[in-house]
């Protein structure tokens, strides 16, 4: 069975009910790091609950991504693919009911020593889950942050 979510803009993670804004500097330059995001093999290599991913069509805004993450297959629709800079979509449908409404962005400052990556989501959960976000949180808050750290340190070694 699938979940339809609901589409959004990178606006939206400003205005989500839950947010997450994590960051890590890189010793790459922001070529590399949008490279290594926009390779759907190395997503296996440093997100450690990511079992799959493959693009449906050639990669960029208006594409969709399929991922599994743990048991749950989801869809991702891109809107934003300012290589090297920033990419970004909104989750389109999932095969578990947890996100109604879901966007991520992914922003990379060039630094002097490489550059900065910033991985920002918003959600908003779908019923019920929603009653107890705030129990929910701190399980998305790790994941996220894991991600990025773990990230950070796939570029850097």
């Amino acid at each position: 069975m699938k979940f339809e979510c609901e589409a959004g803009d990178v606006d939206y993670i400003d205005e989500a009910p839950l947010q997450f804004i994590n960051t890590v500097e890189l010793n790459a330059p922001p070529a590399a790091v949008f490279e290594s995001l926009a390779d759907t093999e190395a997503w296996l290599r440093w997100f450690p609950d990511m079992k799959s991913a493959a693009w449906q069509g050639e990669a960029g805004a208006g594409t969709d991504r399929l991922v599994t993450v743990g048991s749950m297959q989801i869809c991702e629709h891109f809107t934003v693919w300012r290589e090297p800079y920033q990419m970004a979509f909104y989750v389109r449908e999932t095969t578990l009911p947890f996100a109604k409404k879901m966007v991520e962005n992914y922003i990379i400052e060039e630094t002097a020593s490489g550059s900065r990556f910033t991985y920002a989501v918003g959600m908003q959960l779908r019923f019920p889950l929603s009653l107890v976000k705030f129990a929910a949180r701190p399980k998305f808050e790790k994941m996220f942050r894991d991600a990025t750290t773990s990230f950070g340190a796939y570029i850097n070694t």
